[in-house]
């Protein structure tokens, strides 16, 4: 208020008086107004008639309208006759308060009563008051410190009434007096704690006395400066200071809530847990709630509701709330109601708030672990350092016949064969010393003292310090997969005996048909050139076709005997350019290309490990397989090669007449064709030729189609080919 004061002076010395007078000495309170106060003289005359327009084009009147603070003008019937545009703070529009009575302004009449009574006061002594009264502005109640100061205008004497909010300084001083509660409390048990330690510490006795001392005279000290609204002011913003620094230390985050205004304040550290700055943060309930994740809502505002309606003595609860950058933190809030009125009613809500979201990670995958080796269907042990099981799961207990009340406590040996426990001393000391073992197999005893082979892995077990604290030991019962592996091994070498079998039989029966079928078309032949002349035509047709029988026939036999071969001649596996490769398979097949008109295209393909003349009779069929089934379009043939497919990877696609796709699995079987291809040359072996060729190389093929959208054939080789 000192601008103000010094504007005062100088409207009303200068430019209403015409002339300076020495400050006045004010009854006011001792605090900052007492300076605009001052700045008034005890009387301010203006010669002429008293007119409200005219007086607000007056030089004293331009000033009380620019003043920020409420300014009024009361006459003796303690009615307002003036009011600057500061007074909508403290009641409604200026202008409609003119002619109102001074007591208007207040919150109730006894407020009012006495406000006028001081006002009668100053018209009676013609002396400056001051008081505080709490006045209405609107549905607000404004706490204020009124200034009255007698002054004559126009041969009429009045008052000029400057209000100074006090509502921020009250509220801080509410704010005070709870921290001066806790500090007597914290006073209070440092006292006990000092007896404690005199108590407990005779040689400190004098100095927990001395301090004692020092404590109660600082407690004294305290308790007299905060009567003193500016050593008040001074120790709440100190005391603000470190909570702010002690909760920020601590990572929690400090709000409160308003209940009879539904507005929430949070502090810094409490947005920025969220991601937000204090700016972005509204003071509505319902921000608040709308951040709150809908499966947590209902239970935190139950709990809320519990702690406004006394029900409970302490408001805490852990929830999820959206941050800024649309993650779900966890919070954990505790509060309590600080302040209620008489009828118990809420009217403020305090707390902290302490992300958990870390905590709650660690809770979940302590909770995945826990789960594990509960319903592990593997035997799990849990052992310290020197080899006592600790815990066991219910696996371990099925398995190896012992409850856990037997077996924890006693050492991992009691599991182990009496002739490997030299073995599993070692096994221990490689996992304690930080080296990996797993999946070695052993030898364990059941309670029954039967011995089981077992397959086992150590992991070593840390605390949050990466102290060693203990051993996890895996145990998997290799007893039915040693009688599995030793009957697929029998089941295998009977299937190997079988199918050298098989092969020589199809080598041997292939071999043995041609020559009798060779024989035949001989005979027929040379029947044909005999009776040349004696045959009519039909007869000439018959002996066309029993040859061109005997040649499918014969060609059915070679792919037969060339399949026999796929199974029984070794691989001869070399670096392969399959680009080199397709070449030589389009060479071959260049008369039936020119015939069929095809249109052959190709990716760059790599070099890859394989048997160059079975790549070759890949290629050839697949290619042949495309013009086999071409249909009336110009036949388009592509071959590509597939990146990043982990094996190596080729596709052969055309534009022919397509496959059903429930037919995408038989089209690769020995000897079968789809309905539909008789008319169309082939014996139902190319495509069963180019699995087995696939299969020998560590892939597999298969066909994506749909009829009448022609074809792609896919198939893998294997980069590490093993014989």
């Amino acid at each position: 208020m000192g601008i103000v004061t010094r504007l005062l002076k100088q409207a009303i010395g200068d430019g209403v008086m015409g002339k300076k007078k020495p400050p006045v000495t004010s009854t006011f309170d001792d605090t900052q107004s007492i300076e605009a106060s001052a700045a008034l003289p005890d009387e301010v005359t203006t010669s002429g008639s008293f007119d409200v327009r005219q007086f607000r084009t007056s030089t004293f009147g331009k000033l009380l309208q620019a003043l920020p603070l409420p300014a009024l003008l009361i006459d003796q019937s303690f009615r307002i006759t003036f009011a600057n545009q500061a007074t909508d703070k403290i009641g409604p529009e200026c202008g409609r308060l003119l002619g109102e009575p001074l007591a208007a302004l207040c919150s109730d009449v006894e407020t009012g009563k006495t406000v006028e009574s001081l006002a009668d006061e100053v018209f009676s002594t013609r002396t400056s008051k001051s008081c505080e009264a709490v006045l209405c502005s609107g549905d607000t109640k404004v706490w204020g410190r009124l200034f009255f100061r007698s002054l004559r205008v126009e041969e009429q004497r009045l008052i000029l009434l400057i209000v100074e909010d006090l509502t921020l300084e009250k509220r801080q001083l509410i704010i005070s007096q709870g921290y001066q509660a806790e500090l007597q409390k914290e006073i209070g048990e440092r006292k006990k704690a000092e007896v404690a330690l005199e108590v407990a510490n005779r040689e400190l006795e004098d100095r927990i006395r001395q301090r004692t001392d020092e404590l109660v005279k600082l407690n004294a000290q305290l308790e007299q400066e905060i009567r003193d609204r500016e050593r008040t002011e001074r120790l709440l913003y100190d005391s603000q200071q470190r909570l702010e620094l002690a909760l920020k230390g601590a990572d929690l985050g400090l709000w409160d809530y308003d209940v009879q205004r539904e507005e929430v304040f949070v502090d810094r550290t409490w947005a920025a847990l969220l991601g937000y700055s204090p700016d972005e943060t509204e003071p509505r309930v319902d921000f608040w709630r709308s951040l709150m994740h809908p499966d947590d809502r209902h239970e935190v505002i139950e709990e809320w509701n519990r702690q406004l309606e006394g029900l409970s003595g302490f408001f805490e609860a852990e929830h999820r709330v959206k941050a800024k950058s649309g993650e779900w933190r966890w919070i954990l809030a505790r509060g309590k109601v600080v302040e209620r009125d008489r009828d118990g009613r809420p009217l403020r809500f305090s707390g902290t708030s302490f992300d958990v979201t870390a905590r709650k990670h660690v809770e979940e995958k302590l909770l995945q672990m826990s789960k594990v080796f509960r319903e592990s269907i593997d035997p799990i042990f849990i052992r310290d350092l020197e080899g006592n099981i600790a815990d066991l799961n219910e696996a371990a207990v099925a398995t190896y016949g012992w409850s856990r009340e037997e077996l924890i406590g006693r050492s991992i040996k009691t599991i182990v064969a009496p002739d490997r426990h030299e073995k599993a001393d070692e096994l221990q000391e490689r996992c304690r010393s930080g080296e990996e073992v797993g999946n070695v197999e052993a030898l364990h005893c059941t309670k029954s003292g039967k011995t089981i082979p077992v397959l086992l892995s150590l992991s070593l077990l840390t605390n949050d310090k990466g102290e060693p604290v203990g051993i996890a030991t895996i145990t998997k019962n290799l007893s039915d997969l040693k009688k599995t592996e030793e009957m697929l091994r029998a089941r295998t070498r009977e299937l190997e005996r079988s199918n050298e079998e098989l092969q020589e039989f199809a080598y041997v029966a292939a071999h043995d048909l041609r020559e009798p079928l060779i024989g035949v078309a001989a005979y027929v032949k040379l029947l044909s050139r005999h009776l040349k002349d004696r045959l009519d035509k039909e007869s000439h047709e018959f002996i066309s076709r029993c040859l061109s029988t005997i040649d499918r026939m014969d060609t059915l036999i070679q792919n037969l005997l060339s399949y026999s071969r796929l199974g029984s001649a070794p691989l001869v596996l070399e670096p392969s350019d399959l680009n080199t490769v397709l070449e030589s398979a389009l060479s071959n097949l260049k008369p039936r290309i020119d015939e069929s008109g095809a249109t052959v295209t190709r990716d760059a393909l790599p070099t890859v490990i394989a048997d160059p003349a079975q790549m070759v009779l890949l290629f050839q069929n697949l290619l042949s397989n495309a013009m086999k089934f071409r249909s009336s379009k110009p036949l388009k043939i592509h071959v590509g090669f597939l990146k990043n497919f982990g094996k190596w990877g080729f596709f052969v696609s055309d534009n022919g007449i397509g496959v059903d796709p429930a037919h995408a699995e038989k089209i690769f079987r020995l000897f079968q064709r789809i309905e539909g291809s008789s008319d169309r040359p082939g014996t139902g072996i190319g495509l069963a030729h180019c699995k087995k060729i696939v299969e020998n190389h560590g892939g597999r093929i298969w066909v994506e189609s749909k009829l009448g959208e022609g074809s792609t054939f896919y198939f893998t080789i294997s980069r590490t080919v093993v014989v």
